[in-house]
């Protein structure tokens, strides 16, 4: 189809392209239809498409191909992200540290249970929620890379887990 522009009225008037048979027009693929989303739905879509996008691409894949994988453009991208690692950022809050529990800080403070049982359902729990595919690939190309999120996320583990491992194993 060939989209014409009257200007005159302002008007958009269609019309089929001579060259291309009936049956090619019908069984041509529809474009997928747009919708405006809220701020927070546009938010977690491009958060959400960073995540896959920096767990297959790692740290140096391009803002230009995120923004076109997830079907945004390059300015609506810089528009919730202004820049390249305020999105590392928040990738980081949501993948690594969004995962902890408060539950666990309690789990593994509480005098009453026994090392052996704290330290199996924490890591248990532990093991299930955060070990994804993408923390792993995250984890590993940040490594690989800048060591930003390395050494945020092991800072964190100095500071939440490791005291309390070295605790519990001292009883």
């Amino acid at each position: 189809m060939v989209r014409i522009i009257d200007r005159s009225v302002n008007s958009v008037r269609i019309q089929t392209n001579p060259d291309r048979t009936k049956e090619a027009q019908e069984s041509a693929p529809e474009a997928p239809t747009r919708r405006r989303m809220g701020v927070v739905e546009r938010e977690r879509q491009i958060l959400d498409g960073a995540i896959q996008f920096f767990s297959v691409h790692g740290f140096n894949g391009q803002l230009r191909d995120l923004a076109k994988s997830i079907g945004v453009t390059h300015a609506l991208l810089y528009h919730y992200f202004p820049t390249k690692q305020a999105l590392v950022d928040r990738v980081y809050l949501e993948v690594f540290e969004g995962r902890w529990r408060a539950e666990w800080d309690a789990l593994l403070d509480n005098p009453d249970t026994p090392v052996e049982d704290k330290l199996t359902a924490f890591y248990w729990e532990y093991v299930t929620i955060t070990l994804s595919q993408e923390f792993v690939r995250i984890l590993v190309f940040s490594g690989l890379t800048d060591h930003t999120i390395t050494d945020r996320f092991f800072a964190m583990l100095r500071v939440r887990l490791f005291p309390r491992l070295i605790r519990e194993t001292r009883r």
